[in-house]
């Protein structure tokens, strides 16, 4: 997925609350996903694993406005665009587990901050990074509250590592990615592509600007 963000939860607690935790997030729901005339018609979605919707949803009475503009209110409500997808578990123990899921343009903070207040008494740790402009997170939520560890942007090791562990196509130097090369850290074996010598200075003034600003 294009702007895809990657996001690994590491949970621990008790053994019940953390399995009521995977319980929650698991369950069966309805999703709003038309209307006929004034009526929503509804999706059944089954064993999700994880689910966002399953953490925080519109009301009932507001999904017609769902309909109509999905993406607000899944920033609103999320922190991202988009529902989880592509999500496995890593890693279950009897007081833990580790969770991974792919989201669009950012992780789903908001999300997992509702979820931390939904299970005070659980440890949610959270490593995130996107695929296309490399930029990483790692943040440790408790009872609601988002704790920033670090952010900061990937530099891979190697290409063959970075895209045997994050996934093909992953890595900043793809052609896929070209539009975000004024972010991008390259790995030492990546394929470097020629850039002309105007735009490079371009791309020096720019950085320059942004250092500077920063200061």
């Amino acid at each position: 997925m294009r702007y895809s963000v990657k996001t690994t939860l590491a949970i621990t607690g008790t053994r019940s609350d953390v399995a009521s935790l995977e319980e929650f997030v698991g369950k069966n729901y309805s999703l709003p996903t038309g209307r006929n005339h004034t009526e929503v018609t509804y999706t059944e979605v089954t064993s999700p694993i994880f689910s966002l919707w399953n953490i925080l949803s519109p009301p009932r009475e507001s999904h017609l406005e769902y309909i109509a503009d999905r993406a607000s209110w899944h920033v609103k409500l999320w922190g991202t665009t988009t529902e989880a997808t592509e999500v496995k578990v890593d890693s279950r123990a009897e007081s833990s587990i580790s969770i991974s899921f792919n989201t669009a343009w950012s992780t789903p903070s908001l999300a997992i901050a509702t979820l931390s207040s939904n299970f005070e008494n659980l440890y949610i740790r959270s490593q995130s990074y996107n695929r296309t402009n490399g930029f990483s997170e790692y943040a440790e939520y408790s009872a609601g509250r988002k704790h920033l560890i670090n952010s900061d942007a990937i530099i891979p090791a190697s290409h063959r590592q970075f895209e045997r562990q994050n996934g093909f196509g992953s890595c900043s130097c793809r052609e896929a990615n070209v539009a975000y090369r004024l972010s991008i850290n390259y790995a030492v074996d990546c394929v470097r592509f020629h850039v002309d010598t105007g735009v490079a200075l371009d791309y020096f003034d720019t950085a320059s600007r942004c250092l500077e600003e920063a200061q």
